[in-house]
């Protein structure tokens, strides 16, 4: 038998894919394996052919990082025998799609049935972890099956287009008994090895029940992993990913966006659209920023009239600490303005309609940012010594705030 350790990762390893498309590389493997050959014609036939373009590529100012075929943890024979992507390739690129300034959104194009769960939490927390940095959108186009969606949900909003399907949330793991077809032909193996467990799972005799409870908790917890990140990722609880959200079944657009699996159904070229329009509007936050950057630098060049000794000691500390609060203001103004503009966009689809689960964490996140507006200006005043008016800088950046706020 050729390409041994492929085939047993193939075993042994957890997979978050379609049954269907598992089964057929399954089936392509095995047979490769034995010494067949096959050319990429033939290939597609069995598994259906991937798509042509599978390197990133620019629209306008948006990064457009394709997810196609099945998932594999890194280059390799499954990869090229099954027309796949290697998520270690997919995390390198999306990488330099975040460094890339002259990158303002990055739109994650998917037509995957998923694949093994090597890596795949990884990545989702890499995604989840850079919101805030760019817009992150992903689009089923047309499918984001298993591990697949599994990535997807992890982006600031999620796009199916109309004639697309998501979900297969669910993990499984598959054992090949193949004692009695050795048999048949004449062949026993004799497995010597050390270590009570070594050996279990091995294809050349039949599963023991003590093997099935340990592939069975192995599954277990990439399940719960794919759950917690789902959850995450759309922020519901996991109870609502675990009973509704298909129950690893896929679903059509529209079901997926009335069970709240996905934000909104259009077509790949009009997300592309919306999104270069987007990425090119300047926010109010980084105009905020602009202003009092300009303003700080000119106030800079001109010192302060000569005043309260107690006044100049302040001055000389905030020049000499290095101290900005526009980055830091323009960014928490910007991440607000995108929240609105993703939840009125989300209450557009719905028609006005939000889950109670999301209505729950927008009041939380109101409140904490009325909070921390008061906050704000009462250290001003407590900490202005000659309780003088706010500075021009001081009010672009409160101003920015509650404009983000109304």
């Amino acid at each position: 038998m050729k390409h041994p350790k492929i085939m047993e990762l193939a075993r042994s390893t957890p997979w978050a894919i379609t049954p269907q498309k598992f089964t057929a590389i399954m089936e392509l493997l095995t047979l490769r394996a034995s010494g067949a050959r096959f050319t990429a014609e033939e290939i597609a036939a069995r598994i259906g052919a991937g798509p042509a373009q599978r390197t990133e590529s620019r629209s306008g100012t948006v990064g457009v990082l394709p997810i196609y075929g099945a998932l594999t943890p890194r280059a390799d024979l499954m990869t090229e025998m099954s027309g796949g992507s290697s998520v270690q390739r997919l995390s390198d690129s999306f990488r330099g799609m975040l460094a890339d300034e002259s990158i303002g959104a990055i739109l994650l194009d998917v037509d995957s049935p998923g694949g093994m769960t090597d890596l795949i939490p990884e990545f989702a927390a890499e995604i989840r972890d850079a919101r805030g940095a760019k817009p992150i959108v992903a689009i089923a186009n047309t499918d984001a099956a298993s591990a697949a969606y599994w990535l997807a949900s992890q982006a600031d909003e999620f796009v199916v287009t109309p004639s697309g399907m998501v979900g297969s949330i669910g993990v499984f793991a598959a054992h090949q008994d193949v004692s009695a077809m050795m048999e048949q032909d004449g062949i026993k193996t004799t497995l010597v090895a050390a270590g009570k467990y070594k050996v279990e799972s091995n294809p050349y005799e039949p599963l023991s029940d003590e093997a099935r409870a340990a592939i069975q908790e192995r599954v277990d917890t990439f399940y719960g992993l794919f759950i917690d990140d789902v959850a995450q990722g759309r922020g519901v609880a996991s109870s609502v990913v675990r009973a509704g959200f298909g129950e690893g079944r896929i679903v059509t657009a529209a079901a997926a966006v009335k069970l709240g699996m996905v934000d909104r159904v259009d077509t790949f070229e009009a997300t592309i659209e919306r999104m270069i329009v987007q990425a090119a509007t300047p926010s109010r936050a980084r105009v905020a920023a602009r202003a009092a950057n300009n303003h700080t630098n000119v106030a800079a060049e001109k010192p302060d009239p000569p005043g309260d000794p107690a006044d100049n000691k302040i001055n000389l500390e905030a020049a000499t600490s290095g101290l900005s609060f526009a980055a830091a203001a323009a960014a928490l103004s910007e991440q607000a303005e995108r929240l609105t503009i993703d939840v009125t966009s989300l209450a557009d689809v719905r028609r006005g309609r939000l889950t109670a689960p999301k209505r729950e964490a927008l009041h939380v996140v109101v409140d904490s940012l009325r909070g921390s507006t008061a906050t704000l200006e009462r250290v001003l005043a407590d900490t202005d010594p000659a309780n003088r008016p706010l500075r021009d800088e001081e009010r672009v950046y409160l101003h920015s705030i509650r404009s983000t706020n109304q």
